[in-house]
């Protein structure tokens, strides 16, 4: 669901992904020390793997931070946006490393300790926009590019490798889509034409306004957006967004 909500937003726009931003980075090293183990025919030590997991984490939210700074639009991921985030990927039990992935994502977008100083103005919707699709084509392009080369050949090894390293690349892919569509939502994204009531209650909750916006269907018993306008998401506050982008799975 996350996916196809990211390939809507960054709509057909052929911005391609670039490796630049990896260059010089910890990361290369890493992926050229456990290429050699592999080349050989065997694993490399499990401390290099969790080491290029980490790294990872530390580059994509290096590459979000950066996109919103340079449009003058970045703004922390407040503490009960995490909490919300944390409580909808803890639903997903078939994926029990991906929480802990974003939650780590997070803490490195959140990092003032190496803020970015640009004296640029504040970025229209358009801008901000293709900023954050260039941090989600390189979030993607360096995925493909350091790690799933090293689950491919670990995926051939299962048995040589403990199941808590194979569990924690495989999930890696699935944290990194939702980071991509949480962001481009975020900073871009529209409000959903209709929302369960279940939902609705819970979002309204975080941001009075939403009611503004929604009426209900008593045929449906949903909220339908007033009117055909497209609106943006821009006129709630985070935590009311993350509440509707991250919803509690309903019985």
């Amino acid at each position: 669901m996350a996916n196809k909500a990211s390939k809507n937003i960054t709509g057909g726009d052929r911005i391609r992904g670039s490796l630049e931003p990896y260059k010089g980075t910890a990361i290369v090293r890493l992926k050229h020390d456990i290429d050699a183990f592999h080349a050989c025919g065997t694993i490399a030590p499990q401390e290099l793997y969790y080491e290029l997991r980490n790294v990872e984490k530390e580059n994509v939210g290096e590459l979000f931070r950066k996109a919103t700074h340079q449009c003058n639009r970045y703004t922390q991921i407040t503490k009960d946006s995490r909490a919300i985030i944390q409580g909808y990927l803890k639903q997903m039990k078939r994926h029990p490393h991906c929480h802990t992935f974003v939650n780590c994502v997070l803490d490195s977008y959140n990092d003032c300790a190496r803020p970015y100083r640009l004296n640029t103005p504040r970025c229209k919707t358009k801008q901000i926009k293709k900023a954050l699709q260039h941090a989600v084509k390189d979030s993607t392009k360096g995925m493909q590019t350091y790690v799933k080369p090293v689950l491919k050949h670990l995926e051939k090894h299962e048995g040589k490798i403990d199941d808590d390293v194979m569990g924690r690349y495989r999930d890696i892919n699935g944290a990194v889509v939702f980071i991509c569509h949480y962001f481009m939502n975020l900073f871009c994204g529209r409000m959903p034409r209709t929302m369960s009531a279940t939902l609705f209650e819970a979002a309204i909750k975080r941001d009075s306004r939403l009611g503004r916006y929604y009426m209900l269907n008593v045929d449906t018993n949903q909220y339908q957006l007033v009117g055909n306008k497209k609106i943006m998401y821009k006129y709630l506050n985070q935590e009311c967004i993350t509440q509707i982008l991250c919803p509690k799975k309903e019985c």
